[in-house]
């Protein structure tokens, strides 16, 4: 039986994102010996290592990151840009089309208005009451 793929497989993991540090990065300070230190010490061995822990995941996410967020951006303009034009031609077409037979309607009308007055020749010869022809 074939596993089917989770959705998110395409979601790095913490060990996927955070390399190993390389060679020529700063080593976290030596933890302080639990005797001869005191609290505000230890406090503020903590806030350092927290900084440090913290500023290295940032930089490895951001690294990341910033590749998938141009990605997912990238793709959601294409589809956006996509639709955008679509409703763009479709409009487009509509007006084109209006704009001719409004020019089409204008000429019919000039050429119409242009033509002699003459009988139509299925026309009675009287010249009376011209309407339409009754059996």
């Amino acid at each position: 039986m074939m596993a089917t793929p989770f959705p998110d497989d395409g979601i790095p993991v913490l060990t996927d994102v955070i390399a190993e540090a390389p060679a020529d990065a700063v080593a976290l300070p030596p933890a302080p010996a639990p005797t001869q230190v005191s609290d505000d010490e230890k406090e503020r061995w903590i806030a350092e290592v927290s900084l440090r822990v913290q500023s290295r995941v940032l930089a490895g996410l951001l690294t990341r990151i910033e590749p998938m967020v141009e990605e997912q951006l990238r793709d959601t303009l294409a589809d956006m840009m996509e639709q955008v034009l679509a409703i763009s031609t479709a409009e487009l077409k509509m007006t084109a089309t209006h704009i001719v037979r409004e020019a089409v309607a204008l000429a019919v009308s000039a050429e119409i208005a242009g033509l002699p007055e003459s009988p139509r020749p299925d026309a009675p010869a009287h010249r009376g009451y011209v309407g339409p022809d009754f059996p």
